[in-house]
């Protein structure tokens, strides 16, 4: 939730764009001119436009400013949540993982998924909330992903690794069997399902 981009987006498209954010945490953007804004739990579903929307828990932290209160610390009812998404349209099944950590959660996804969007990056030092890329890979064969997206990488150092690493890491685990194949290299690249 990078408040920056979504202030530019909700400028460029002013009342064009559907939000779906996590428990807690649309009061961060409420005052942006979307079309609508719509929080999401853990198991909720939605509909937006023939789009199937099911929110997944993810392991990461729900903070979006300092000192924030969150269901990672335990404040399961009153703190920020944060969620991956199975997304489904028209018979395209996609995981947006969002930031997380290791975790088999992604085991209890149902259905071939056509393609997960996962993080790769920023796992030097925080191991608690990113996953490395092998991990990511890992979590695609949980859900059974034939192919995967990788996202948190290449743009800028956060966490220590090497730029250009978490690429090389996941090419090197993308040869391993039953890995799902790499839908696209660079940040900005597009892939078509259909």
């Amino acid at each position: 939730m990078d408040r920056p981009t979504l202030e530019a987006l909700s400028e460029r498209y002013p009342g064009e764009i559907d939000v779906v954010t996590a428990s807690r945490t649309a009061d961060v953007i409420n005052d942006l001119s979307w079309r609508s804004l719509n929080e999401m739990d853990w198991g909720e579903r939605a509909s937006i436009h023939g789009i199937e929307i099911t929110g997944l828990q993810v392991r990461h932290n729900g903070w979006r400013w300092p000192g924030d209160p969150c269901r990672a610390n335990g404040q399961p009812r009153t703190g920020r949540s944060f969620n991956g998404y199975h997304l489904s349209y028209q018979g395209a099944t996609i995981v947006f993982g969002g930031d997380t950590a290791y975790t088999d959660r992604f085991k209890a996804v149902q259905g071939q998924v056509d393609l997960a969007i996962m993080p790769i990056g920023s796992y030097g030092g925080c191991r608690d909330q990113h996953c490395t890329p092998e991990e990511a890979v890992e979590m695609c064969r949980h859900m059974g992903a034939r192919q995967i997206l990788p996202i948190h990488h290449s743009t800028f150092c956060q966490a220590g690794e090497p730029l250009a690493e978490p690429m090389a890491r996941l090419a090197a685990a993308s040869h391993l069997e039953s890995s799902p194949s790499i839908a696209l290299v660079r940040p900005g690249d597009t892939v078509s399902l259909v």
